[in-house]
Formats: structure tokens, sequence, C-alpha cells
């Protein structure tokens, strides 16, 4: 029967001989070992059948497993020591293992379970521990393939490690132990394991964590290895044991973690790398958004994630970002991720390393996407605060280089889920644009104007590509040439934009060209734009002809104009209007912070993409009746900006009929920008109303009838005065933009502010301190509205160019500081008013020089305006007009700025009294440097392509330089209040008259010379000596004065350029001088006599007080330069007598930094017998009289003049070395031979001297 063929025969001859043992019990009724191992393997096969819950034999063989299970019959297998019964036990387990499953496991899992472990329980005691089959039958249950194949045999496993602790937890951490090492045994069954011990402890520490107890300090103490694979070993084991779903290790043993921590700091790239792999697994498990507080082991791990954002290896960094990321990805509290910790992953898109910036950016973007889509119907406070504010650092990353929009335009495309509808992408962006600062909004202008400017020239191309077939071949690829050359400067890689553009022309299937009419068109919503896109590309796709598909992509990305499409435009204006009714029914005072914010960006848009505002009339005409002031200026800008879309309104005559009356009432501001919406709106020539538009209310008058009614009301004086801002900020805004239409009525608006607005009385009633009258105010905004139309170029002898003469001349009137003194004649007016109509008439002759022809603003009037920086007591207004100089002085290529004279107005406040305003005027000098040096070189290297030997444009690139500025600061520091009055005055004390005035030409040397190597000192220094040969134009008694201040000023160059090492040879090249300051004359002038009876002094510094200090605001350095020491040993071959201040000065008090010029005699007369010991006095031995020599020029060139640029020239020698720029400098022999550097101040006492070579000096008496 036990050997039957039959299955059921078997196991119910199995089930009986059960039966007869448990009857018999405690008896054994079979007697013998080999007996008893016959039935103990007809027992195995039986319980083979358990593993099919269907089969026939099932029922038999859970009977057997009960009888088995409850009267432990499979314990005497343990005894048993014939032959074959070694391997039983072992074969017990294996098939009760195998037998249990998914279909069986509710019915037999507990049998089992008793009956295994009741043998592993009795096959081991304190001396015998569990043999190593049975521990390999239970751990192999543990890992795959078991573990997938069948779950219900592994959680079995799992019960017995839990269920059998004292015996099965000792062998299992020796293996482990071993394993761990490489030290198990090859002929211990448990070997073939050894190789997967990793994935054993994954398991036991899910199943029973206290199994692990004694092998965990093994692995800490591989943790702290000096090996690195050793540490990379036990880090991976420990990241499975952490990171694997179910586990507590974490929870229940926090100093596992907290060691297991420590290797976020690890020295090594590798063992920090895979930390962070580990952490973005393990925070997957343990971050609950709905959980109250954060687990102490994610926090744990979150706050050395957050260390690793500022590692020094950018992998890491990189790998933190993303780590962070993939749980902010996922709806998480603040608690776990605050908002700071998102701001700290923002600070990365500035990180000096290209990948870290470009992985935050899209990091960034993917979980704002994910956090918009979460949110679409009700964002939390708390979540608005987190994430709204990556929008705009995201814009702001246009500004880094290797970033730029070729990263952002993508990135930004990405920002909300495709199939998010334009409204509710409106309102995230208007959340975060509510965020922005100013910088935000300026990229955010350069994004849109970038944009604009790209669609601007792909229209271009595809209207030249219709065109082509009509073109002659030449004229055809040459105008295909510069489209491209145009369109390939907005991509990264120009060359290969240009190749593939190339390519995309080539193209045959003209499907592709109208998909990109489509999205370039304004007209087409974000839905038809996706589709277009997806078209094209599809097509040059699977066209025969090779375009290259990321050119494709991102061109389409480029032109495309999502995100701030119509639709946008739309929807903000929605929101607007929405917010505006709200506000007016809940009868609230105070702008609804959303209606500042989308009207500022609607205003932007406006700038950028007017097109996109066609068909918006009805929004726009609902906001211009809001009865918040605020809305309606920023509704009037959008209508300014837009209002070539809005022509073809049907609301365009309601908008227009409400604008005209902003210009004749209400607020300032308004009446401008409804003056230039009314330009634009106005009915063309050519234009037809017909009825139906009529009806609707598209009609609109002519410009010049809302001109001549504003006229009318102030010729019959009818407009009040709290209207007379709106009116005359209205008549200036059609000056400026319309000054034909100005003109038509000119005498009545001159008539009217001149006579009647300008001639009213100061008001007599007191009026509070500081505070401007309002009549001021008023007749300011007179002033304002004439200068404005007069800041035109206008041809001469014409109506326009005599109007811009009168208003200069009314302008100086009231600019000049005379007029306001008892005997002027704006003596009445307070000392405020007087300082605020002082103030808008000078920024309104900085107006009128900007943009009106050169030379109408005289000399006097530069000089009155240049004075107000030194005469006015609020630094208030001194820091506008800084700012206001700024504006004309530092513009962009093709603007129009003021001339170089304005420069020298600007280097008076370089030593304001004020440091706001001075720090304001020296970066506003250091930027006009910079650019003026740039034009500079650019007018050099134009001129050099067409230089010719006569070619007299020449003589005249050194007016570029930057340099040329002192020319007119020379001219201007004359008439300085600070300055003396006389040439006497100035020699008096050494020269103490000149301090205030040197000052300020030093500090304007200073920023010319800084940042450069010296080139343009020998052509500065002669174009300061030069000007000892001309006369001051506009008073020649004042040009002692200018001599004085020349010699100081060359001074001043010459010991800058000695504490720099730079050479100070002299220039072969012309010097000019403007005509309206300079007149030439054919000698060189003297200056006074050294003592009485010398002959006259000439040359350098024969017009500077003898003994003249140079007094710098910074305190002496010590110094041991080279030019130190060659002046100290020069000077230890004669003795000098020490200044007597100098003497009594303690070492230990605070002096001030000096150059001290002495002179023997200033003269070029011999010197007295006693001091022929000692060199002449003249610097360098830089003679003016060398550059008279005949080898170089003739005295009969000084008088010729330039009528074109009104420059005097006053040295021409007979050839020009060449085209002159900044770095240009003399090739000459001086060049070639060492020359003496001018001493430095090292010692105050110490005179500027420097020796003259014997034979120079024979050279010197024969030419005189």
């Amino acid at each position: 029967m036990m050997t039957n063929e039959s299955k059921k025969v078997r196991v119910l001859t199995a089930l009986c001989v059960s039966d007869i043992m448990r009857v018999c019990a405690p008896e054994a009724p079979i007697a013998g070992d080999e007996a008893m191992r016959d039935v103990y393997e007809l027992f195995l096969d039986a319980l083979g059948s358990l593993k099919s819950i269907e089969s026939e034999e099932f029922e038999a063989a859970k009977s057997l497993l009960v009888n088995v299970a409850n009267i432990g019959l499979c314990v005497p297998m343990l005894d048993l020591e014939c032959a074959g019964a070694e391997t039983l036990v072992r074969d017990l387990f294996k098939v009760l293992l195998d037998a249990v499953n998914a279909a069986n496991s509710t019915t037999v899992t507990e049998e089992i379970s008793k009956v295994l472990s009741t043998m592993i329980e009795e096959s081991s005691d304190e001396d015998t521990p569990v043999p190593s089959d049975v521990t390999f039958e239970v751990l192999s249950r543990l890992i795959d393939p078991v573990r997938t194949e069948n779950p219900a045999s592994y959680m079995l496993a799992g019960e017995l490690v839990r269920k059998c602790e004292h015996q099965l937890h000792t062998p299992i951490q020796t293996f482990l132990t071993q394993a761990m090492h490489g030290l198990v045994d090859e002929d211990d069954a448990l070997a073939s394991l050894s190789k997967r011990h990793v994935d054993i402890i994954e398991e036991i520490a899910v199943c029973d964590p206290t199994a692990l107890v004694t092998v965990w300090p093994s692995v800490t103490d591989d943790l702290q290895a000096d090996d690195l694979s050793t540490r990379l070993r036990a880090v991976k084991l420990f990241r499975r044991v952490f990171a694997y779903e179910g586990s507590t290790t974490a929870e229940d043993y926090p100093h596992l973690l907290l060691e297991f921590v420590r290797r976020f700091n690890d020295k090594a790239v590798e063992v920090r790398a895979e930390m962070i792999k580990w952490s973005s697994k393990f925070l997957k498990t343990r971050v609950d958004p709905n959980a109250a507080l954060t687990s102490v082991p994610a926090a744990t791990v979150m706050k050395q994630l957050r260390e690793r954002l500022h590692d020094f290896d950018d992998t890491i960094r990189t790998a933190s970002i993303n780590a962070l990321c993939d749980v902010l990805d996922k709806p998480t509290s603040t608690e776990i991720f605050p908002h700071d910790l998102v701001l700290e992953i923002g600070e990365r898109i500035k990180d000096k390393k290209s990948g870290v910036r470009k992985t935050a950016l899209k990091r960034l973007c993917i979980a704002y996407r994910a956090y918009a889509q979460r949110c679409a119907d009700d964002v939390p406070a708390w979540e608005m605060k987190r994430f709204d504010w990556i929008p705009g650092a995201l814009l702001r990353a246009i500004t880094i280089p290797d970033v730029r929009l070729h990263v952002v335009e993508p990135v930004l495309a990405m920002l909300f889920p495709a199939k998010m509808s334009a409204d509710l992408r409106s309102t995230f962006w208007l959340r975060a644009l509510n965020l922005a600062d100013a910088f935000t909004v300026r990229c955010l202008k350069h994004f849109l104007l970038a944009k604009s400017r790209i669609q601007a020239d792909m229209r271009e191309y595809l209207l030249l590509r219709s065109k082509l077939s009509k073109m002659n071949k030449k004229e055809g690829d040459a105008a295909l040439t510069k489209i491209v050359d145009a369109i390939k400067v907005h991509f990264p890689d120009k060359q290969k934009a240009k190749t593939a553009m190339m390519a995309l022309h080539a193209q045959k299937d003209g499907n592709v060209f109208r998909c990109i009419q489509t999205m370039l068109n304004p007209e087409t919503s974000f839905a038809n734009a996706v589709k277009a896109e997806e078209d094209a590309t599809k097509r040059a796709k699977s066209s025969s002809q090779a375009v290259d598909q990321e050119f494709i992509k991102t061109l389409l990305l480029k032109i495309q104009s999502a995100p701030f499409g119509r639709e946008h435009v739309r929807g903000t204006l929605k929101a607007a209007c929405k917010a505006t009714r709200a506000a007016q029914t809940s009868k609230n005072t105070s702008t609804p912070q959303g209606v500042v914010v989308a009207l500022e960006h609607l205003c932007i848009l406006a700038e950028t993409f007017p097109k996109l505002f066609s068909g918006c009339g009805d929004e726009i005409d609902e906001l211009l009746d809001a009865n918040d002031q605020l809305t309606v200026t920023s509704t009037c800008k959008v209508v300014s900006e837009a209002a070539a879309a809005l022509k073809v309104t049907p609301r365009r005559g309601s908008i227009w009929e409400k604008l005209k009356v902003k210009c004749s009432s209400g607020d300032r501001k308004q009446a401008k920008l409804a003056t230039k919406a009314l330009g634009l709106l106005q009915m063309d020539l050519d234009e037809r109303i017909d009825a139906t538009d009529i009806i609707a209310g598209a009609t609109a008058g002519q410009l010049s009838d809302v001109y001549l009614h504003i006229v009318e009301l102030l010729a019959e004086d009818l407009v009040a005065d709290s209207d007379l801002p709106a009116v005359l900020g209205a008549v200036g805004s059609i000056g400026t933009l319309h000054q034909q239409i100005f003109m038509l009525q000119l005498a009545e608006v001159e008539q009217y502010v001149v006579h009647t607005l300008l001639t009213r009385p100061p008001p007599t009633g007191r009026i509070a301190v500081g505070v401007v009258s309002d009549l001021a105010t008023l007749q300011a905004y007179g002033l304002k509205a004439l200068a404005k139309a007069a800041a035109h170029r206008s041809a001469a002898d014409t109506v326009e160019s005599s109007f811009t003469t009168r208003v200069i001349e009314l302008l100086h009137s009231y600019a000049d500081i005379d007029s306001y003194k008892n005997d002027g004649m704006f003596a009445e007016y307070s000392g405020t008013d007087a300082a605020h109509l002082r103030f808008t008439a000078c920024k309104a002759m900085l107006g009128i020089s900007r943009n009106a022809a050169i030379g109408l603003v005289k000399p006097d009037a530069w000089i009155c305006v240049s004075m107000f920086l030194h005469q006015c007591e609020s630094a208030t207004m001194r820091r506008e007009m800084v700012a206001k100089l700024k504006s004309g002085l530092v513009v962009r290529p093709g603007e129009r700025m003021l001339s170089m004279m304005w420069a020298a107005t600007l280097a008076l406040a370089l030593v304001d009294k004020d440091k706001s305003v001075r720090d304001s005027a020296n970066d506003v000098f250091a930027n006009w440097v910079a650019a003026q040096r740039q034009r500079s070189a650019a007018i050099a290297a134009q001129a050099a392509t067409k230089k010719t030997n006569d070619d007299p444009s020449q003589k005249f690139l050194i007016v570029h330089m930057p340099e040329y500025v002192l020319v007119y600061m020379v001219f201007l520091l004359t008439r300085h209040p600070l300055a003396p009055k006389t040439a006497e005055e100035g020699m008096e004390e050494r020269g103490q008259k000149w301090r205030q005035v040197q000052l300020i030409m030093s500090a304007a040397i200073s920023s010319l010379t800084h940042g450069t190597n010296g080139d343009a000192i020998p052509v500065t220094c002669k174009m300061l000596r030069r000007l000892k040969t001309t006369l001051d134009k506009v008073n020649p008694g004042n040009s002692d004065l200018i001599y004085s201040l020349s010699d100081l000023a060359l001074f001043l160059v010459v010991d800058q350029a000695g504490t720099k090492g730079w050479d100070t040879s002299k220039f072969p090249g012309h010097v000019v001088y403007p005509a309206q300051l300079y007149k030439t004359t054919q000698f060189m002038a003297s200056g006074p006599p050294a003592k009485e009876g010398a002959q006259p002094g000439l040359g350098d510094y024969s017009h500077l007080p003898r003994g003249y200090v140079i007094v710098r605001s910074v305190p002496i350095a010590s110094t041991s330069t080279t030019t130190a020491k060659t002046n100290a040993k020069a000077t230890q071959k004669r003795s000098r007598s020490k200044s007597s201040s100098a003497a009594t000065t303690s070492k230990s008090a605070k002096t001030l930094k000096q150059t001290k010029l002495s002179f023997a005699a200033g003269t070029r007369a011999m010197p007295e017998r006693t001091a022929r010991r000692d060199a002449v006095v003249d610097v360098g031995d830089r003679d003016i009289d060398n550059e008279f020599d005949d080898e170089y020029e003739s005295e009969d060139d000084y008088d010729e003049i330039d009528a074109n640029t009104a420059l005097v020239v006053v040295s021409s020698p007979p050839t020009s070395p060449g085209p002159l720029s900044e770095n240009t400098t003399a090739h000459t022999q001086a060049r070639k031979r060492k020359v003496d550097k001018a001493p430095r101040a090292s010692d105050l006492d110490e005179p500027m001297v420097s020796a003259v070579d014997p034979e120079e000096k024979r050279s010197r008496r024969r030419r005189r």
C-alpha cells in the first residue's frame, strides 16, 4: 500500500498510519529506524498533495497535516540514525514551505507553521543550534524568486523567524556576520546564500528587526572604515534596509539612522551620492501630507539633504535638488517642506555650475506644474506662499549668461499642464506677478521684447518668401541672407541656426509655413496654436528635405505667443473688470491689489504685443469708467500703447470720447496718456465710417480738433486751476508727439503760458516751509509744456527754431539764480518756489539740449544749469538732476544723447556733500566714461576704414574721447562760485582758493584713468597744454583763470601718470577746442614772473601758484615703489630744507596724501647764479616750446576752424599718425627711451623736481 502506484491510495495509507500512531501515542506502534524512515517518506509524499486545493487528495493530506501538527508525529524524525534519515528534516521544511500558496494559505498555514516551529524548537537546544539546512530553507523563502512568485511561502518564512526567535536568531546572525566579511564555508548549506546576504538582511529587517541586533554593530563599523569600497558596501546595505517598504528599522533603531545619515558628510563623493539616491526613495515612504507632525527620520534626512544643496561638488548639489524636488512634486506639508527650503532650492538657479542651474530651473518648473494641477480649484494660502514666487525666479534667470532665453523659454512653456484653461493660467500668472519686484518686471519686459522681435523677423521672412518669385535671383538671395542673419541671432548657436533656417527655407511643403503663419497670427487661440505647432513639427519631420528637428521645435517655441497670448490678455482684462466691479459694489476706496497687478502686466503686454488687444474694447471701455483714479490711469496707459489694435473695436467711439474728457479735466498723467492714445485712435484721412459702425459707436475725430478745443479754453481763461495740470500736460504731450499740430496754435499757447500764467503774482498768504505753492506748480507745468514742444530738431531760420530759441531764453531766466535775488525779476517768490522753478527750468533745458539742434543752448545757459548742482540746497533735487543727466548721457546705441559738455556738469556732483548724490554721480560718470570710450573706439575704427591723407575729419576724432570732457570742465570750473575770481587771487596763499575746484577735477581724472593703461595720457596732456594758446570766447578777461586751471589739471594728470608709471611723452596729433567756448591765438600765454624783475613764466605750470600741494581725501599709505626709491636716491645728492609744518607733525597723526609742486624759478629764463646747482623746474622736460619747433608744425595753422563741428583746430602736424582713439599713443623715440616717472608724494616735504640733462640745457640756451 505504501508503494502503490495510485497517489490517492498512498495518501490514504499515510493518513491511516498517522491515525494509528495518534491512537498508540505516546508508544511507537512501529519499531526500527528503517521502518520509521519509510513512514516519514510516505508522509512527505502525501503532504506534497497540499499544493492543489482542487485535487482529490487534498482533504486526506490536510487531515494528515492536522494529525502531524497536533501530536508532533514528525518529532521522532530528529532521532533517526539510519541511512537516508539525515535529509528527512530538510525535505519536511522544503515540502511544507513549497506546499503553501495563495490558494490554500488560509486553510493550511496555521498547521504548517505549527509543524515547522515545533521541529525548529525540538532540533536545537543550548548546545545544539538549528541545522544549517533548516536555516537555508527558511531564509531562501525570504528572497526572490520565492518572495515574488509565492508570497504565501514568503510570509510563512517570516512568521517562523519571528515565532522561533530564540532558535533562529543566533544562526541567522552568525551567518550574516560571516557573509558580510566573506567567511562562510563553501561546504556549508548556507554558502549559496552568502552572496545575497544584503537581500536577506533587508527582508529580516522588515519581518523581525530584532534578529539583526548583533549584525548592526558590524555594519556600522564598516560605515566608518577607511576603505572606500567597505563604506560603500555598508551604505548600500543600510540604504536597502531603511528604504524598504514596510521597514520600521529607522523608527525602531534611531541610533542606527543617526549613524547612517552621517555619511551625508562623507569625504568621498561616491558615498554622498549613494546617500542621496537612498534619501529620495526613503522619503517617498515617510512623507505623509495629511500627518499632523513630520516623522523624526524624515525630518533628519531632509535636514541632511538641505545641507547638501551647498556641497562643494556640483554633482551632489544636482542630486540634492532632484531628491528634494521628488518630494516637492507630491503633496507635502509645511512641516516637512517649509517655504524657506523651497527658496533655498531656488537660489541654486544662480549656482556657479551650469548643470546645477539648469537642473534647478527644470525641477522648479515641474514642481510648479504639479502645484498648479493639484490646486487648480482651491489654493491654500500656505501653498501659494511656497510656490507663487517660482515664475518670477524663472524669469530672472534670463540674466544668467549661459541660461538666457534659450533655457528659460522651454521651461516657461512647460510651466502649466497642457489641458489647463487660459483663464486659470492667467490667474496663476497674476498671483506670481503680484510678488514680482522691479527687476523681475524688467526681465519680463526683456522676455516679451525678445519674443516680439523674433515674431517680427519671421513675419518679414514669410513676406519675403511670398515675393521671392517676383524678384531677380541676386536681389532675392541678398534679401534672404539679410533676414536669415537677423533670425539667427535669436539662437545660441548662430551658425547652426543659419544652416537650419536655410534648410527650412528649402522645404517645398507649403503647409509648414502656413502653420508658422497661423502661430504668428495674434488672433490664433492657444489650442489652435498647439495644433499648428504639432502639425508643423510632424510635416517637417516627414519631409524628404532634412530639417533639424531641434531647431524647428525651438523656432516654433520662440514664435508662439504662449504663455502670454490673446486669451491671456482677455482673461487678465476680465479679472481686472471683475475686481473693479467688486470694489465699487463694496464701496472700497482703495485700488484692489489684483487690479493694480493686472493692469501693470497689461501695460507691459501692450508695449510689446499691442495687437493682442484687438477686440478688447468692451473691457477697456468699462475700466475707463472706474471710480478709482489709479485704475483709470493704468487703463489710459494700456490704450496709449495698444491704440492701433483698438481702432477696429466697436467701442472705439466711446473710448475716444472718454479719453477726450481726460485731456481737459482730471489727472495730469491721465491727460498725457489720453493725448497719446487719441493721436493713435484718430481717424485717418482716407478712413470711412459706415452706418453700422456709427450705430455701434466706432467713430472718432481728429486730434487737431481736440487740441483746438483745449486752446480755446485756455485763450478764454475757462480752465479751472484744478484742471490746468491736465490741460498743460495734454498740450505738452501734443507738442512732443505731434509738433506740427502744436504749431497750428503756437501763438495762443505761448501767449497764455508766458503772458498769462507766468505773470501771475506769487501768493502773499503764509505757506508751510518746504511746500511748493500751487501757483509755482502750475507755472512749472507751463514751462514743461513749452519745453517739450521746443525739444525738436529743426532747420535754422524757421518758426520752429525761433520758438526753441525763445523757450531757451525763458528757461535761462528761470534757471538763473540772480533772477531770484532782491533786485531780480522773480524776487517775490519764496525760497521753495524759487528752487522748484529753477529745478524745472534746468531739467527742461536738458531735454531741449538732448533733442534740439546742437549749439542752441548757449554757454551762459549751460553754466547756469550746471551751477544748480552746487547752489541747490535740496539733496533730493540734486539726486534727480543726476538721474536726468544719466538718462541723457548713458543711452542705448542709436538714441539721442546729451553733448559732452553736460558730462562736465555731471562732474560737479562727484564731490557732492550728500553721500547718496555723490555715489550716484560717480556711478553715472563711470558708466558714461565706459560708454563714451566704446563710442570713441567705434568712430575711430570707422574713420580708419575710409582714411585719406587729406581727410579733414581725422583731426576731430579727439573730441569723442572721454578725456575731452576736461576741456569743458576747465571752462566750467572757472565760473564755479568757489573758484578764485581773478588769477591774482588764485596765486595767493599758495593756491588755497583752488582747493575745492581741484577736488572736482581730481575726482573726474581719477574716474577717467580708472581701468585704463594710460594710453590716453599724452593726448590729454596736450589738450590741457594747448589751452594756453586760446582765449575765453565768452569773457576774454577770464582767460588767465583758464590757464591756471589748465595747469592745475595738467599737474593732476601728470601726477596720476607718475603714480601709475605711465608715459607722458608728446602727442603728435591734432588738438581742437569747442568754438563756442574758446578762441585761438598765435602765441602761448605767459604766466606771472617768479619774482619781481624776472621774465614771465612760460610752459607747464607757469600759471600755477608756487608750491601748490595736491590734497587728497585718502590717508597716506606707506609705499616702497620704484618711483619713491628713485626719488630718494636723487635727493641724496643734494640737501633740501624740510618744511616746518612737516617737522612738527607727529608720526602717529593722520595726514592727507599730498603731492607738492615747488618752483625754483617758474620761467624759461636762466635761473639766478645761486640756483644753478639745482635743476630748472620743468617737469620731465616736457616743454611746450618743443611743440612749436618747425619740424612739427607751424603757427599759421592755428586759425583753422571746422564749421561742421564748431571746433577750433589749434595744432596741425603735416601728417596724421593714424586714426585717433583713446588707446592710441604716439610712437616716438621718447617712448623707446627710459622716461623719468613723476615722483610720488611718499615724503610730504620733498619738492617735485626733475633733473635736466646738461646737453639739453645747452640746447635750450641756443633756442632762446
